[in-house]
């Protein structure tokens, strides 16, 4: 496949992707080791969740759907800090009581930072009860694994 050259065998036949590899590709949340394979994330009112943690090696467009199976409706917030400037911002998510799924946070860009999770990651809580969020990020790979400076490799016309 193109622009995967950079890639090692796992000891289990499969590949892995590693800080200099180039292209895209597709993955889970990866919030905690038991979402790592999908699946819905429940997020309560009790504290901050965190939902993905981008790596500082490349960028990550995420994208998030949240439902809400109870009879009311739920206040869902999802943030992050994106610079050590700044405080938790975060955007407010009103979710109506029994649709579905609703789309909360559509291919937002995020690149990690190296050696600090918190400003590398998004959280979301609830204004009340629980909800839950599923989704996956896309990972864009620098398009020259050893230069910062090189922009990442996106396609033109395509996200």
């Amino acid at each position: 496949m193109t622009g995967f050259s950079n890639r090692q065998q796992a000891s289990g036949g499969g590949q892995v992707l590693n800080p200099s590899a180039t292209g895209s590709s597709r993955f889970h949340l990866n919030a905690y080791a038991s979402h790592l394979t999908g699946g819905w994330i429940p997020v309560y009112s009790s504290s901050w969740k965190r939902i993905h943690t981008a790596p500082a090696y490349a960028m990550d467009e995420i994208f998030l759907w949240a439902s809400n199976p109870h009879g009311s409706a739920r206040t869902l917030y999802v943030g992050g800090y994106f610079a050590y400037y700044f405080d938790l911002f975060y955007q407010h998510n009103q979710l109506p009581a029994e649709t579905g799924m609703t789309m909360i946070y559509p291919g937002i860009q995020q690149i990690g930072v190296d050696g600090d999770e918190q400003y590398s990651s998004i959280y979301a809580v609830t204004a009340s009860s629980s909800a839950f969020i599923t989704g996956y990020a896309i990972r864009n790979y620098r398009r020259d694994a050893s230069d910062q400076r090189a922009g990442w490799n996106v396609p033109i016309g395509e996200t």
